[in-house]
């Protein structure tokens, strides 16, 4: 299983390929660490959805909340190390560099609205 997140103009899945402006995937593994990075950045439940919490935000909003999550992260290296995937489909470094995709995508859209499945 992963997670597909779009970022189109109006947040619904493109008609077309040609109407995404950005699309990332990754791996379902990764939730336990989009979740306590979430939670760090100071998204509380219920509205902590990991990664999906961006889902119906704007570039901008998301580059915001996603920078938390990466700065928290970094904070505790050692602490999310320990939620690397037991199968090797999900490590620290894979999340950080896909939150950085995230932030990349947002920038260059700020306006643009992120969506997934």
């Amino acid at each position: 299983m992963s997670y597909d997140l779009f970022l189109t103009a109006d947040g619904r899945p493109a008609e077309h390929q040609d109407d995404e402006l950005a699309w990332l995937n990754i791996t379902w593994n990764l939730r336990p660490m989009f979740v306590r990075a979430c939670s760090e950045a100071g998204v509380a439940e219920p509205e902590n959805r990991g990664i999906r919490t961006i889902y119906g935000m704007s570039g901008s909003e998301a580059a915001t909340l996603v920078r938390r999550m990466l700065r928290a992260m970094h904070a505790d290296p050692d602490g999310y190390s320990k939620l690397d995937a037991p199968n090797g489909w999900g490590t620290r470094t894979d999340c950080e560099a896909f939150l950085q995709r995230v932030i990349d995508a947002s920038d260059r859209y700020p306006a643009a609205i992120w969506g997934g499945d």
